[in-house]
This record gives structure tokens, sequence and C-alpha cells, in this order.
């Protein structure tokens, strides 16, 4: 997949995730996606992957010094946490027969997430 090009991420913002994957502080640690960035296969998960960012002098920040705020995540280090299960599990996509519209679906309950 070239860059800039989108990619199936189920996940959306206001999701629940759990990290399975990555440094050993942020194994295991669950928390609400505020941001997804599918060209990028990225995620920002709330409190989770803090970073700082250095902030020069100015006359809106006189003092300068350093804010920390939360970095993206690859989507392949996350699972979904299913709402009704409280489980983390995969999705696969069905077709609703009453809407027509495609939903998904948890694969550990069956049941719409």
């Amino acid at each position: 997949m070239s860059a800039g090009q989108k990619s199936k991420v189920r996940i959306r913002k206001g999701d629940i995730v759990r990290v399975i994957s990555g440094s050993g502080a942020l194994s295991g640690q669950q928390g609400k996606v505020l941001k997804v960035m599918p060209c990028e296969n990225k995620i920002i998960i709330e409190g989770i992957n803090y970073v700082y960012k250095h902030i020069r002098r100015s006359q809106e920040n006189p003092k300068g010094g350093r804010i920390q705020r939360e970095a993206p995540v690859h989507v392949s280090n996350v699972m979904f946490v299913c709402p009704s299960c409280q489980k983390p599990s995969r999705l696969r996509m069905e077709t609703d027969a009453v809407s027509g519209k495609r939903i998904r679906v948890c694969k550990k309950c069956d049941k719409p997430a």
C-alpha cells in the first residue's frame, strides 16, 4: 500500500481499545480513541503514549517549556474492546437486513459493536 492511500481501519473515534503490543509500559492499557488517521494506519488514544513537545519562547508562551500530549499508535498494536462482552475482540462487517447498511459485529459475542 502506497503512502496516502486509505486502508481498512475498523476502529472509529470514541471506541475503547486495548494496547496489545509495544513497550512494556503501554501493553495492556485501555483507552478511548480520540482521533483516527486511516492514511497513516495510526490512532491517538486518550491517556496512552505520552510524549513531550518542547515549546519555544514566544509572546503567547513567554517562558517556553514543554507540554505533554498523546502520540499516535499503530492500529496493528491495538485491539477493539467490545462494549457488550467487555473483551478484546476482532470485528467483522455484516449487512443489516432491515436497513441494508454495513455494521460492525464482535466476533466473540456476535452482537453489533
